[in-house]
């Protein structure tokens, strides 16, 4: 008794099954490719964008600390209160990262899975 496994398909199956996995391999190559491109665009522009915000930032609360020092007559409350100012921003940031990160992820994926 033989237990040889006979192969029966059509003639250029073979053929069509290796174009199709050539074809699939170069879109998802390109696929990778898009993905990355975007990704790392979208990483340069947001530290372009952090930086400029950030210096910004410190230049605005360096005038808004001596701006307020000298309306209160006082240099070290006024850069208190600016320090307080950024606490709560951050206790805010804290409190509704959730909500942040829900946007984000939702673009993510639509990027991802499209």
């Amino acid at each position: 008794m033989s237990t040889e496994v006979q192969s029966h398909h059509e003639p250029g199956t073979l053929e069509q099954g290796k174009r199709y996995l050539k074809a699939s391999r170069k879109y998802y190559d390109l696929k990778i490719f898009q993905l990355l491109a975007t990704l790392s665009t979208s990483l340069v522009e947001a530290l372009i964008v952090g930086s400029l915000l950030l210096f910004a930032a410190v230049f605005g609360a360096i005038a808004g600390a001596i701006a307020l020092g000298d309306l209160l007559q006082n240099p070290a409350l006024g850069w208190i209160l600016v320090a307080l100012v950024f606490i709560g921003l951050a206790g805010l940031t804290l409190a509704l990262r959730k909500k942040l990160y829900r946007p984000i992820i939702q673009k993510l994926s639509k990027t991802y899975f499209s």
